[in-house]
């Protein structure tokens, strides 16, 4: 999975929690690591919720903090399409 998709898969989930009313900030994205691999600098910490018998990992983030992650790196840009930065619709008269 490369950097755009893991964005776009950090939105689906922020997007399906606001949807079924839960808040946004609990909105997990799961990923399966490699074995031995190592979080680049300032990665959000995740939780493991498996450990296979290969070596590899199946931990859960949280997507805020990945898709912020992302946009502090540069990796990608976030567009907040209507929203402000607090996540409240805007109501511009235009």
């Amino acid at each position: 999975m490369n950097p755009h998709h893991l964005a776009i898969r950090c939105a689906e989930s922020i997007n399906s929690a606001c949807k079924y009313s839960l808040p946004a900030e609990d909105a997990t994205v799961l990923l399966i690591l490699p074995k031995a691999w190592k979080a680049p600098a300032k990665f959000p910490r995740g939780k493991t919720a498996q450990w296979k018998e290969d070596g590899t990992r199946v931990a859960y983030f949280n997507a805020m903090n990945v898709l912020a992650w992302l946009g502090a790196q540069g990796i990608v840009s976030i567009n907040l399409n209507g929203y402000d930065e607090q996540g409240r619709q805007r109501h511009d008269k235009s």
